[in-house]
């Protein structure tokens, strides 16, 4: 009897077929990474390298998110490590080109409604940036965009170029978002320049509805530091 080349096409096969039929949503996380190292080995038992890489990470997403090099401590080749880690960053590109070209669709008036919105546009982000959202009366978001990256040097300067947007938009309150670089957490310059913030919109006459602090984790208002959102991030 002739010995099949590769013993486990059947399997793959099947795994596969399954996953067309029905999706993922039958999966466990295992089978999962299964599926995906089937295009990146294809001949090797994959279902025993995704028990390993869940032993290593602890999770599906902390497998995907992990280095190449600390993939390749799991014994897999370089191809199998830089596949998973693209996927990683792919999905992550995806994100951020989707949501950071949509404006939020509810009303901007609430602390539950930004947060949700903010979940979505900072996915993926490791890096420093402020996201400027100016609402009309009626809460409807009319501008939506990154005004700065990276640390502000001109607390007087950065306000002054973004009250003038608020002012020229016509906007009925202003909502900054500063999402901290990776492994960041909120200090207390932070908070400080929620004060200023809060008294220079107060001059204008254009409420300041949030100055929301957030990173991978967790999200605050720096106006309400009692209001805290655990982030649903990959």
């Amino acid at each position: 009897m002739a010995i099949p080349k590769n013993i486990h096409a059947g399997h793959r096969n099947r795994l596969r077929t399954r996953f067309l039929e029905n999706g993922l949503e039958s999966f466990q996380e295992h089978q999962v990474l299964e599926l995906l190292l089937f295009y990146a080995i294809p001949r090797k038992d994959t279902n025993a390298i995704s028990h390993v890489l869940l032993q290593r990470f602890g999770s599906m997403p902390k497998a995907l998110q992990a280095s190449q090099e600390e993939l390749k401590e799991c014994q897999i080749s370089d191809n199998a490590a830089t596949f998973l880690h693209l996927m990683h960053v792919a999905c992550e590109r995806y994100y951020q080109r989707k949501y950071q070209k949509e404006k939020p669709t509810e009303h901007l008036f609430s602390f539950d409604t930004i947060a949700k919105y903010i979940n979505q546009y900072f996915h993926g982000v490791r890096q420093e940036q402020f996201l400027l959202l100016l609402p009309d009366p009626k809460g409807n978001c009319q501008f939506s965009k990154i005004i700065h990256e990276g640390p502000i040097t001109d607390d007087a300067g950065f306000i002054r170029s973004m009250v003038h947007m608020a002012v020229s938009h016509q906007a009925a309150g202003i909502i900054l978002i500063h999402h901290l670089e990776e492994n960041s957490e909120p200090s207390q310059e932070d908070l400080n320049f929620s004060y200023l913030l809060k008294e220079s919109c107060q001059l204008i006459g254009i409420p300041l509805i949030d100055y929301i602090l957030c990173n991978r984790s967790t999200m605050l208002s720096a106006l309400s530091p009692d209001t805290e959102e655990d982030e649903d991030t990959v």
